[in-house]
């Protein structure tokens, strides 16, 4: 299976509120999202935060509300389980003076399909072609 890595530079703003936070989007197809990390610039002192979302919807951190905050520093979780869309979102405030750029990385692989091998169901005991029934 085939990894794919997308970096994103994100430029947040310098006065983007967290009440009102920029979204950006972007669409990778239809994939298996297996870990983003994001990487923030020296100089954000607690005053940038991001999540990661789809479309402008909240995903990451899992807490509602909550927003990653570093400075100078890279971090990232390991995902299963999610959204095979393709659709993901960067949210991000900045309520310094100053315009800061976040690199996130997406890491995921294409999406496969569950095999269309016909089975039959046994009405009276199991799946027939599955061993006794």
């Amino acid at each position: 299976m085939q990894t794919f890595l997308r970096h994103v530079d994100v430029l947040i703003p310098a006065g983007t509120p967290k009440a009102t936070p920029q979204v950006s989007t972007f669409q990778f197809g239809t994939m298996v999202m297996q870990r983003i990390e994001w990487m923030f610039p020296h100089g954000c002192n607690g005053l940038v935060g991001i999540q990661i979302g789809a479309r402008a919807v909240q995903i990451l951190p899992y807490d509602r509300g909550v927003f990653f905050i570093r400075s100078g520093d890279t971090a990232g979780v390991d995902l299963t389980d999610m959204h095979d869309t393709g659709d993901w979102s960067v949210i991000g405030y900045n309520t310094g003076v100053h315009p800061h750029t976040i690199r996130v990385t997406f890491k995921m692989h294409a999406y496969e399909p569950p095999s269309k091998e016909l089975f039959m169901v046994d009405t009276f005991g199991g799946i027939l072609g599955m061993g006794e029934s």
